[in-house]
């Protein structure tokens, strides 16, 4: 097999827990979820990356094989249960200081949410 689509290759295996797709009112919203206990390692960041390039290529292989061409709207995330995430986040404690477009959230905050409340204001539109 192509060694790029081992599991142990570089950045292919380097991406999110959880890709969820969800249509709502005809637009495809993607969720990358990432999720730790309680530590937020340093990579987590390039594994969200890896995951929307991936998305990309999933993208671009669906053109190429439909004439349905639709947007993609990604978002990404990383839960953790972390006693106090404060040292990796912004001044307003809701985005990874390291990537301002990694929403952050505990567990217990989105118990019961729906998809839909999950709040990222840094929406990556692929198409």
């Amino acid at each position: 097999m192509f060694h790029f689509l081992d599991d142990t290759a570089k950045p292919w295996s380097k991406r999110c827990d959880f890709v969820v797709f969800n249509l709502r009112r005809n637009k495809l919203h993607v969720y990358c979820l990432e999720f730790k206990s309680e530590s937020i390692p340093y990579d987590v960041p390039d594994q969200l990356k890896a995951s929307v390039d991936w998305l990309k290529a999933l993208h671009a292989t669906i053109n190429a094989y439909t004439t349905k061409r639709s947007a993609i709207q990604a978002t990404k995330y990383v839960l953790s249960n972390h006693p106090d995430p404060s040292p990796y986040l912004d001044a307003d404690g809701k985005y990874l200081q390291r990537d301002h477009t990694i929403r952050h959230y505990r567990y217990a905050d989105v118990n019961g949410m729906a998809l839909a409340d999950l709040e990222n204001s840094n929406i990556e539109v692929i198409r």
